[in-house]
């Protein structure tokens, strides 16, 4: 697939990435689908030969977001996240207006994994203008 960072696949989505004065190189997969599921194999060319086989796996997952549409001010916000199949073990991430949400100030978030997907909440408790927006999980 690749040599260096020369890449011999077609396909666009596959770069090799290999900081400068690093002993790190990382094969970078953009926009990941079920397709690109398979064994991949990092080889140093020594002798005798070196290497290290990786079997990926690529889910296809959806996720559905429940809550309110509009809240009053000073009240709590709870908005829901339902993954399925379920996530990779805390893995699901919150974003209001693009930005991804941390866990500072009034907001909350619990994530559990059940036999139905991953379920993650978002509570903002005295929610005020500043958290209008669009919230994606």
């Amino acid at each position: 697939m690749s040599s260096g960072v020369v890449v011999f696949a077609s396909d666009q989505r596959f770069q090799v990435v290999h900081p400068e004065k690093s002993d790190n190189w990382t094969l970078q997969i953009r926009f990941a689908q079920v397709r690109d599921s398979g064994v991949y194999e990092c080889q140093v060319n020594t002798e005798p030969k070196m290497s290290l086989v990786y079997h990926l796996t690529v889910v296809e997952s959806r996720a559905s977001l429940s809550g309110p549409e509009y809240v009053r001010a000073g009240s709590t916000l709870n908005l829901t996240c339902i993954v399925t199949p379920p996530a990779a073990p805390g893995l699901v991430y919150w974003y209001h207006n693009g930005a991804m949400l941390d866990y500072e100030g009034p907001v909350a978030i619990l994530t559990q994994e059940g036999p139905e997907g991953t379920r993650s909440s978002l509570t903002i408790g005295r929610a005020g203008p500043a958290h209008s927006g669009n919230y994606t999980c």
